[in-house]
């Protein structure tokens, strides 16, 4: 078969083969369209909502503890552009060539 009787709605998703799947937890519900379709909704209800924001949070809390627990890394010290510049010449300095005379 291709296609779908039933439409996605709120909370709902469609995948390439037309399969419906919930995006959110919460009731189902059905709608009858004009022209006969069907549309469907997952509706978050007030438990959901609640068990969601609870989860969110206590991810929240693990990612800060996390980060917290990281070692910070060190930076290194800045230097200016004066010493970078005075640093360059000293290291660069042109070498003078030895010839060989026979």
């Amino acid at each position: 078969q291709h296609g779908t009787k039933v439409r996605p709605g709120l909370g709902v998703g469609m995948g390439r083969d037309y399969t419906l799947f919930a995006v959110t937890q919460g009731a189902v519900t059905f709608e009858t369209l004009p022209g006969g379709q069907k549309k469907v909704h997952v509706i978050e209800t007030e438990e959901t909502k609640q068990g969601r924001i609870a989860l969110e949070l206590a991810r929240s809390k693990v990612r800060r503890d996390r980060e917290d627990a990281k070692p910070k890394k060190e930076k290194a010290p800045k230097v200016s552009n004066d010493e970078k510049s005075a640093k360059g010449k000293d290291e660069k300095a042109p070498k003078a060539k030895e010839t060989k005379k026979a």
